[in-house]
């Protein structure tokens, strides 16, 4: 977990040359005696902390006035994170000071305002940076992600080195993802909004499939669109309409990074993608700086990263991606959830529990064929884990949505979990294995399962992961599965499963933008921009609203 000691942001105790107190002390009582929640207007987003705050500093200003305009600058940095300016009291703070320069007799109470406000910003844009804006609690009520965490009275007896020193700026720095995928993110998304100040929008018509060779007066705007990227040299433009190999292959990289066949046929899908603003991918990508803020205090140096709408599984070792494979994933109506667990063993050779959903179907299947199960390895199992056998059943009499037994497929390689499956033991009873569908990795769209994933490459996984932990080697893995027998080998040091949502991924080749397959985008996009202070007065959104107590 990022220190709690490097939250030297919050209140001081410095003594300072000040005017009277009177003005902060009339603000502190007209907060905590009449539940007051504004200050000039703008509503508190941590009022319970300032009133601690400026209480245990006597109601004295807490900010030098030589610091105030730095301070308020580093409050416009958070446009790098992908966060607003105008959740920390940016403009207002400005408009405060304007007012300031220009006062007589309301000075004392512009200067309390003033400070007041921006110590409520700093505060807000420091919680935002450890835990993100939006808690992720009210979005996935399956979230299990652990927050990071403070001692308010620890943090306030720190903070007196942060303006001593005038360290604020690294000490909030301090407190981002401090893993490589956050600076990427940030550099991706600084960089999409200057190409969105850069450039206009363009309107790609669709005028049907543009294959290699081919020519299509569509050609000029999709090469201009690659060059603005970085993917297309201009002097390849030699004739217009033709779409030549050099415009082919920065099409196919295109279409690589974009969640795309990359065949280098344009069709449907690549036009609607290449017509993407640069606006709308910049807010994709503020999106997933928000979740990388969610889980920043969870990653450890070795840990198993599966992206779900970008349909991969990543094994990261010291941070670093360090193996990657296909999934697949739930449908739209078996999503697969977001959660975090450990990998505790391997399971070679598994057998299949059909789920209850799953049941009826196979059932009525055994009533039109009695042989069904016994031809494709089902077993029937009464609860109490006894076996039935199949042609003792009266199918006839049997009713698919009431079937009484449990329906266990044996080891094979027909069995739905293949030859090998991964345990991470959760509440969804989610995990990963094999699959003998090998063919659905090659598809551009991978949710096809129930919710648990499928991974492609399960035997580089299971032997790299064992190999690591307790020298298991290639023989070793081939022997056991040459059995037939179920067996778990279990690993002496677990690692972190982290099953998360990406739209938007840093990866080795470049910055990949994945289709948004559960629709999650809008919402965090959007709440990301409505203003907290909005959030806090709709009692229905209160609780999507991360705040300092």
């Amino acid at each position: 977990m990022r220190k709690l000691a490097t939250l030297i942001f919050l209140s001081l105790t410095i003594p300072l040359v000040l005017s009277s107190p009177t003005d902060i002390q009339e603000y502190i009582n007209y907060l905590s005696s009449y539940n007051k929640k504004r200050i000039a207007d703008k509503r508190l987003i941590n009022k319970g902390l300032i009133i601690k705050t400026y209480t245990s500093n006597n109601n004295q200003l807490i900010w030098p006035d030589k610091y105030i305009p730095e301070a308020i600058e580093i409050l416009k940095a958070s446009k790098k994170d992908g966060l607003y300016p105008k959740d920390y009291h940016y403009y207002k703070l400005h408009e405060l000071i304007s007012k300031y320069n220009k006062a007589g007799y309301e000075k004392n109470k512009l200067r309390a305002e003033i400070d007041i406000l921006l110590t409520d910003g700093v505060y807000s844009y420091a919680f935002h940076l450890m835990n993100g804006k939006v808690s992720p609690q009210y979005l996935n009520k399956y979230w299990n992600y652990q927050e990071s965490h403070y001692e308010a009275r620890d943090a306030m007896n720190r903070l007196k080195a942060s303006i001593r020193n005038r360290t604020l700026r690294s000490d909030l720095a301090s407190l981002r993802p401090q893993f490589s995928w956050y600076k990427k993110l940030q550099a991706n998304l600084e960089h999409y909004e200057n190409l969105s100040r850069s450039y206009s929008s363009i309107n790609i018509p669709n005028q049907g499939m543009i294959r290699p060779g081919g020519r299509s007066n569509s050609i000029p705007k999709i090469a201009k669109k690659l060059n603005e990227l970085g993917l297309l040299d201009r002097a390849n433009f030699s004739d217009p309409t033709l779409y030549n190999s050099s415009i082919v292959a920065a099409v196919k990289k295109y279409q690589e990074l974009h969640s795309l066949k990359d065949d280098g046929v344009i069709g449907s899908r690549t036009i609607t993608n290449l017509n993407t603003s640069y606006q709308q991918r910049a807010d994709q990508i503020r999106a997933n700086l928000e979740r990388a803020r969610w889980v920043a205090d969870d990653l450890t140096n070795r840990y198993l990263m599966v992206n779900i709408a970008g349909y991969k599984l990543t094994y990261f070792k010291n941070r670093h991606n360090e193996w990657t494979t296909k999934a697949v994933v739930g449908t739209q109506g078996h999503k697969t959830p977001v959660f975090t667990a450990k990998l505790k063993y391997i399971e070679y050779n598994p057998t299949w529990t059909v789920p209850k959903s799953m049941r009826p179907a196979i059932v009525q299947r055994a009533k039109n064929d009695p042989d069904y199960l016994r031809s494709r390895g089902y077993k029937l199992k009464t609860s109490q884990g006894k076996i039935v056998n199949s042609s003792s059943i009266n199918w006839s009499a049997q009713d698919p949505n009431n079937f009484k037994y449990w329906l266990v497929r044996s080891p094979s390689g027909g069995n739905p979990l293949g030859r090998v499956k991964f345990m991470f033991p959760n509440s969804h009873a989610i995990y990963m294995h094999d699959t003998p569908n090998k063919h659905l990795f090659n598809k551009e769209h991978r949710s096809f399962s129930h919710g648990c994933i499928r991974i492609e490459n399960p035997f580089e996984l299971s032997l790299m992961l064992l190999s690591e932990d307790q020298g298991f080697t290639e023989n070793r893995q081939d022997d056991i599965l040459a059995t037939g027998k179920t067996t778990p080998v279990y690993l002496k040091n677990p690692i972190d499963v982290f099953v998360m949502y990406w739209t938007a991924a840093p990866e080795k080749d470049g910055m990949h933008f994945y289709d948004d397959i559960y629709h999650r985008d809008e919402q965090l996009i959007e709440l990301l921009k409505t203003p907290t202070e909005d959030l806090l007065t709709d009692e229905g959104k209160q609780k999507l609203v991360h705040t300092l107590k």
